[in-house]
């Protein structure tokens, strides 16, 4: 069930880009994906939808909760509307190599 459902979510991180182009990004969406992938320790992100960004990093064994919520500092600062809602959800790089969709970190950025 797990490799089936690992499946589904390559599928759709697959279409992730298309879904990106679709979407029609607000300039700030544009500016704060360029400063999300400068960040050295992530490894690639991509907005899914207008309120949600994935993102992937190597995993060090700890939650990266906090990462996420520092990831949302960067997203203010790249002029994130006041009161739009974003989630910012971090996977494991190596996991998601093999198939294994594996969350280590989540923040809700207000």
């Amino acid at each position: 069930m797990r490799k089936w459902l690992a499946g589904l979510f390559f599928l759709l991180v697959g279409a992730i880009p298309a879904l990106a182009e679709d979407l029609k990004l607000e300039p700030w969406q544009e500016k704060a994906i360029k400063l999300v992938k400068k960040e050295k320790k992530i490894i690639d992100a991509r907005w899914s939808m207008a309120g949600i960004l994935w993102v992937s990093m190597k995993d060090d064994g700890s939650r990266r909760d906090g990462y996420a919520e520092y990831l949302c500092m960067v997203l203010n600062n790249a002029g994130k509307p006041k009161g739009r809602i974003i989630v910012i959800s971090i996977f494991d790089h190596a996991a998601m190599q093999r198939g294994d969709l594996r969350k280590i970190g989540r923040a809700g950025c207000m």
